[in-house]
C-alpha cells in the first residue's frame, strides 16, 4: 500500500495487518520544514510530527510490517536531507522492518511544473553522508 502515512497510527496498522495488508510505501519529502511546505492539510496543520509519531509506534510494535520510506527530494533540497536521514538510520533503520528509498521529484504535467529544477546529472543527487548517489538508490544498515 502506498500512502502518506499521516492516518498509518497502531490501531490502523494492526486492524490492516488483520486483513493481510503487511507492505507499505510511505512517502516523506525530506525533513520537517520542507515536507511541511509540500504536505500541508486543507486547514493549513502540518503532518510531518504525526506521521514521524506513526512511524516510531510501529517501530516499537511487533507488528509484522515493511515500510519502504521513500524521501523525495529536488536540486534544491537535497542537501537539507542529511539531519532527517541521520533520525532515520538511528531511529528507523535498525529495525529490519524499515528501508528507506530516494526519489528524485519529477515534472509530471501538474500544474507545479514549472517551479521544479530537473536534476540532470548524477552531481545533482550528490549529498555529504548519504553514501549514494544515484536517483533511486536505496539505502539500509543492514
Amino acid at each position: 500500500m502506498t500512502t502518506n502515512g499521516y492516518l498509518l497510527d497502531l490501531n490502523t496498522a494492526s486492524a490492516l495487518v488483520n486483513v493481510g495488508v503487511t507492505k507499505y510505501q510511505i512517502s516523506l519529502d525530506g525533513p520537517r520544514e520542507i515536507h511541511e511546505q509540500s504536505r500541508i492539510r486543507a486547514d493549513g496543520k502540518s503532518t510531518f510530527e504525526r506521521i514521524w509519531t506513526n512511524l516510531l509506534a510501529i517501530r516499537d510494535s511487533s507488528l509484522p510490517i515493511y515500510i519502504n520510506l521513500r524521501l523525495h527530494f529536488t536540486v534544491d533540497t537535497v542537501k537539507l536531507i542529511d539531519p532527517l536521514l541521520k533520525d532515520i538510520k538511528r531511529e528507523l533503520l535498525p529495525d529490519s522492518r524499515f528501508a528507506v528509498y530516494f526519489k528524485a521529484i519529477e515534472r509530471l504535467g501538474g500544474t507545479n511544473d514549472a517551479s521544479i529544477k530537473k536534476c540532470r546529472t548524477a552531481n545533482d543527487f550528490q549529498c555529504q553522508s548519504w553514501g549514494c548517489c544515484q536517483k533511486g538508490a536505496g539505502v539500509s544498515d543492514h
